[in-house]
């Protein structure tokens, strides 16, 4: 039996989600459904007559209504930005769309705009930070293979796979031949 069994039970008997009990109590999701089974108690289910959404959110204060008139949680539904809302945080950058046909922002993703010229100093001397971005070690790359490096002797400087290498030349260019216009 769990230490916290009877604070557990309490909660549940009064009506508490499973999720609302494991952030008070600071235990496990899965603990709570565990104990909840053990009770007999069913699992929470959002009905007509629900006076909280299954996070534990009061349907008085969040509640909103779909265009088929279902009920759903405010609190819980995560806003999407509009077109012309993503169009405007990422005018420039490298966009994509994923097989559900949600944009996303490839240039955000990488972490293009936030490169630590620091970093990639240190990796083209070889002794590279512990984590660097995507970017970050493109640009590594790039910056080596303009000595005319081999493959395997700039993923050592940079420390990433050899394979990490040609794919970033296949990437940004012919394999083995470097892009001109990045900056030195």
């Amino acid at each position: 039996m769990h230490p916290r069994h009877s604070e557990i039970r309490a909660l549940l008997e009064a009506g508490e989600s499973d999720l609302g009990i494991a952030r008070q109590l600071h235990v496990c999701r899965s603990t709570v459904a565990r104990v909840r089974r053990k009770l007999g108690i069913p699992g929470y289910r959002t009905n007509a007559a629900s006076t909280r959404c299954r996070h534990g959110h009061p349907f008085d204060q969040y509640a909103g209504f779909t265009k088929e008139g279902w009920r759903y949680c405010r609190a819980c539904a995560s806003p999407r930005a509009s077109a012309a809302e993503f169009a405007a945080r990422h005018a420039g950058h490298v966009t994509s769309e994923n097989r559900g046909g949600r944009r996303y922002c490839i240039t955000c993703i990488r972490g293009d705009r936030d490169v630590d010229e620091v970093a990639v100093e240190r990796a083209v001397s070889g002794d590279p930070p512990a984590r660097m971005s995507p970017a970050e070690r493109e640009r590594a790359v790039m910056r080596l293979s303009r000595y005319g490096l081999p493959a395997e002797v700039i993923a050592a400087r940079v420390g990433c796979a050899e394979r990490t290498v040609w794919r970033i030349y296949s990437r940004t260019s012919a394999p083995g031949v470097p892009r001109v216009e990045m900056a030195a």
